[in-house]
């Protein structure tokens, strides 16, 4: 799959920025999430590069390819980006089987491709599949009820469970299965007899298409293109009912849906519903695969479900994906990249660890995180380039040392120092004291928010740890990720770890 630049990007209506000179590079195969509070711009950063939306300046390309350019008067229409956009709504017909959802367009597209021989291509397959017969009626047999008897016909479902069977193991049309199972094999006393025969017969008419070409000057590469000349042959032209059925089973197949054919979107969960509108969007084979918070009318177990497979699916598919979000949690565990957006302009744009333990602001640290971080008003003074002594919690004397040297300008003097909930840690040998605010068990952790003078802490506990509201405790801050942030222009200083005193 292409890579997507985004050189200079700018929307606006009247003096209201949506998106401001964002500059942003998605590599290929990447799943890339565009993260952000409600009205940041990231569902409008995504409408611009599917065409949905027209930037008022700046270029975007996929690819070699420049879909616009404000300056040269460029702007590809919508429908010739070859990009997927999976919705919120899943917009499924509901009187329309689900076959006929993920095929819905897959006729309509006319462009020019390589012509193909599918009669040729079929007799291959079956001739390759008929070699070793055995196996395939194994996998016929596994579909027949207990009550049946080896050799008696089969019931309709059991028909159709067959035909199923054949088409995802051997990835083959529902023509091809019907073809398949018509031969019988599961009901010969001598079924390589007749795998023989259907062979040969397959095989002369294989023959039969390569010779009436050769006459031509055509020949068939392994694909059953034809070729002229050296050249792959092409035209314009619409699919064939065989390619549209082979791309309908295999995506069905890659979301795990190609046993519903059949069946109408009322007739499923929510969960196999958005299963359905992926492989509809996967059909026309997108370059890009746009996904506008997809998971959000789900429930939260189903949401759990899905982000495994949505990270299934960008493995198993080798696409690109840019995904909307505002949740977190989604962008931290489905993202190879987060875009991390606010009022318009990009914060922040990193892998997901280095956004939670590297963030380059007050504005990222706060908003990635659950429990979210806290942040602790502080006055100090840099000491050496290696120790900068701070005062916390108005009468709290600490020094922070960050990881490495740094040198601050001698008006820097007002500090915050964030501190993850996770290395806030409750200790008899505390040097902190405060008291229990509040304590909320989940079984394999507790979270607690600790009054210290008039400043609430979060802290997290793992294990099944007893809290009593009001207690008094101690606590210190361990480990070296602790963040020093700028008071006057919010950015962060450095990461390090504090000694309290």
């Amino acid at each position: 799959m292409p890579r997507i630049e985004l050189s200079g990007i700018t929307k606006r209506w009247d003096k209201v920025y949506a998106v401001d000179n964002l500059n942003l590079v998605v590599e290929d195969n990447a799943f890339v999430t565009l993260l952000g509070p409600s009205g940041c711009g990231k569902t409008t950063t995504l409408r611009m590069i599917a065409g949905l939306e027209t930037p008022t300046k700046g270029r975007i390309t996929i690819g070699e390819k420049i879909l616009f350019d404000s300056e040269l008067g460029i702007n590809v229409p919508a429908n010739k980006r070859k990009v997927g956009f999976l919705f919120q709504n899943y917009a499924l017909w509901p009187n329309m089987t689900i076959y006929q959802n993920i095929a819905f367009g897959l006729s309509n597209i006319k462009e020019e491709k390589p012509i193909i021989d599918d009669n040729a291509k079929i007799y291959s397959a079956l001739i390759s599949i008929l070699k070793k017969p055995a196996e395939v009626i194994k996998i016929i047999n596994e579909c027949k009820t207990q009550s049946e008897q080896p050799n008696q016909p089969f019931t309709q479902q059991n028909k159709k469970d067959a035909l199923l069977k054949l088409i995802d193991h051997y990835e083959i049309s529902m023509n091809s299965a019907k073809t398949l199972l018509g031969y019988n094999l599961h009901e010969s006393i001598d079924p390589h007899v007749i795998a023989n025969a259907r062979i040969t017969e397959l095989e002369t008419k294989l023959q039969a298409i390569i010779d009436n070409y050769s006459t031509e000057g055509i020949t068939l590469n392994e694909k059953f293109e034809l070729v002229k000349d050296g050249r792959i042959q092409k035209a314009v032209r619409k699919l064939s009912s065989e390619e549209i059925d082979l791309i309908v089973r295999r995506v069905s197949r890659i979301v795990k849906v190609s046993t519903f054919m059949d069946r109408y979107p009322n007739e499923l969960s929510g969960g196999q519903q958005q299963r359905v509108a992926i492989a509809r969007t996967l059909a026309p084979e997108p370059s890009v695969l746009f996904m506008d918070e997809p998971l959000s009318n789900l429930d939260a177990k189903l949401r759990l479900e899905m982000r495994t497979e949505l990270q299934r699916l960008h493995i198993d598919t080798g696409s690109t994906f840019i995904y909307v979000t505002h949740e977190q949690m989604e962008a931290m565990t489905l993202s190879t990249r987060i875009c991390l957006m606010n009022n318009g302009v990009l914060q922040q744009y990193d892998t997901p660890l280095n956004i939670y333990n590297k963030p380059v602001n007050l504005f990222v640290a706060d908003f990635v995180g659950n429990p979210s971080i806290n942040f602790i008003e502080a006055k100090g003074t840099q000491k050496s380039k290696s120790n900068i002594s701070l005062t916390i919690f108005n009468s709290i004397v600490a020094r922070f040392k960050p990881n490495q040297n740094i040198e601050l300008s001698e008006e820097e003097n007002d500090f915050i120092l964030g501190v993850r909930p996770e290395t806030v840690k409750p200790s008899k040998n505390g040097i902190i004291e405060g008291e229990i605010y509040s304590a909320m068990p989940t079984g394999m952790e507790t979270t607690i928010k600790i009054k210290i003078a008039e400043t609430l802490i979060t802290a997290v506990v793992f294990g099944g740890v007893f809290y009593k509201i009001g207690e008094k405790i101690k606590i210190n801050f361990e480990g070296n990720g602790l963040l020093l942030f700028s008071r006057k222009n919010e950015k962060l200083i450095a990461l390090g770890s504090v000694e309290l005193e």
